[in-house]
This record gives structure tokens, sequence and C-alpha cells, in this order.
């Protein structure tokens, strides 16, 4: 997978002395996220939030696979 520059600069700083089988991203107890959960608890919410300050139509919905 391919990641932008500038992301890949952001993401270095977490990933520094951690194991490759590491999570990066975790939920609050440090296991591994619910996508049903993160979706319900965070996703939509930060859509909501953000399409009702600038969207016209709703942006796809993506999938844990995107």
């Amino acid at each position: 997978m391919s990641l932008p520059d500038d992301l890949v600069g952001v993401l270095l700083p977490l990933v520094a002395g951690q194991a490759p089988n590491e999570l990066l991203f975790t939920n609050t107890v440090g296991s591994q996220l619910s996508s049903s959960r993160f979706w319900t608890t965070t996703w939509a919410p930060a859509l909501h939030a953000a399409c009702t300050r600038a969207c016209r139509t709703p942006p796809p919905t993506p999938t844990h696979h995107d």
C-alpha cells in the first residue's frame, strides 16, 4: 500500500519503537477497533458535522476496506 508523504510523516512517530504486529489505532482499552462501533461513535458523527458545514450532498459511504 502506498501512502502520501505527508501522511507518512504523521504516522512514523506513532509507529516508532512498535513491533510489526502491534496495533496502531486502538480502542480506549488498547484492543482492536470494532468497525461497527467506530462507525456509530466516531465516523458518522464526524461526517455529519463536516457535511453540515460543507457538503451539498453526502459523500459515499466508505467501508472498512477503503
